[in-house]
C-alpha cells in the first residue's frame, strides 16, 4: 500500500471520528418517539434490517407504538405502523413531511434522483404531479389508452398460444410493451427488445440497491467524495458500473 494511499486512510477515519464524536456531544434536546435503544457513537446501526425489512418494522410497531425511532450515525430516521397516522402525517400534513431524504447511494450515485421516487419536494416535484394526475389521475384520463391495452392484451394471448411454456417472459415484454407504447409511443418488439431490457435492468437494480441502509455512504454521505480505488469503496464501483443505462 502506497504512503498516499495509507495518508488518505487516515484523513478519511479521522474525519469520521470527528464526525462520531460531534454527534456524540451534540446538544440535542428533542424528545423522540420509543424505539430500539442504540449504541454509543453509531446508534442503532446494527439494527438496520437488510432483508424484508418490513417485518421488522412490524415487530416494533407491536412493540414500541405506531411510530417508533432509531438514530444511525446522527441520522434519525422514523417508522409508521399505522394507516391513519401515515395519512394523517403524509397526505393531510404533506406540506410538513412529504419531502424525501437524499439517498446517496441509488439517488445520486446511480444518477436516479431526478425520477419521482427520488425527487425532493418542490416545484419540479409539483409539476411531475401534475402531469401525472391529469394523465393518470382519474377513470375518465384512462378510456383513452383502453386500445393499446386491448391490442398488447391481443399479441401477449397469441403469443401465450404459441409457446406456452414462456409465460413469464410473456408477461414482462406485455407489461413493459403498454407502459412504453403509452407513455413515448414506442411500439415493442416481439422478443429481446432492448428498452425492456433496459427497464428489467433498472427494476433490478432498485430492487438490489435501493433500500437505504445496505451502503454506509446513505448514513455518512461524505463517503461519495471517496475515490474508487480507496478500500471500502466498492459502492462507487457498483454504482459507476450501473449507472449507463
Amino acid at each position: 500500500m502506497s504512503t498516499l494511499t495509507i495518508v488518505t486512510l487516515y484523513l478519511c477515519l479521522a474525519g469520521v471520528g470527528v464526525y462520531l464524536i460531534k454527534q456524540l456531544f451534540a446538544k440535542n434536546h428533542a424528545r423522540y418517539p420509543p424505539g430500539p435503544r442504540g449504541l454509543p457513537l453509531v446508534g442503532n446501526i446494527l439494527d438496520i434490517p437488510h432483508v424484508k425489512p418490513w417485518l421488522t418494522f412490524a415487530e416494533w410497531g407491536k412493540k414500541y407504538g405506531d411510530i417508533s425511532h432509531i438514530n444511525v450515525l446522527g441520522q434519525h430516521i422514523f417508522v409508521l405502523n399505522s394507516v391513519n397516522i401515515a395519512v394523517e402525517m403524509l397526505d393531510k400534513k404533506s406540506s410538513i413531511y412529504s419531502d424525501r431524504p437524499v439517498v446517496p447511494m441509488s439517488g445520486e450515485l446511480m444518477g436516479y434522483k431526478q425520477t419521482l421516487p427520488y425527487l425532493r419536494y418542490g416545484e419540479r416535484f409539483r409539476l411531475y404531479r401534475k402531469y401525472h394526475h391529469r394523465i393518470f389521475g382519474n377513470r375518465a384520463s384512462l378510456v383513452v389508452f383502453y386500445p393499446i391495452e386491448e391490442m398488447e392484451n391481443r399479441r401477449f394471448l397469441k403469443r401465450v398460444l404459441a409457446e406456452p411454456d414462456r409465460l413469464q417472459a410473456h408477461v414482462r415484454n406485455t407489461s413493459g410493451a403498454i407502459v412504453l407504447r403509452i407513455c413515448y409511443g414506442y411500439e415493442v418488439k416481439d422478443d429481446n427488445d432492448p428498452l425492456i431490457d433496459i427497464a428489467e435492468r433498472a427494476l433490478n437494480q432498485a430492487a438490489r440497491y435501493g433500500i437505504t441502509g445496505d451502503f454506509m455512504v446513505d448514513f455518512l454521505p461524505s463517503l461519495a467524495k471517496v475515490p474508487e480505488w480507496f478500500p471500502g469503496a466498492g459502492f462507487k464501483r457498483i454504482a459507476h458500473g450501473d449507472y449507463d443505462l
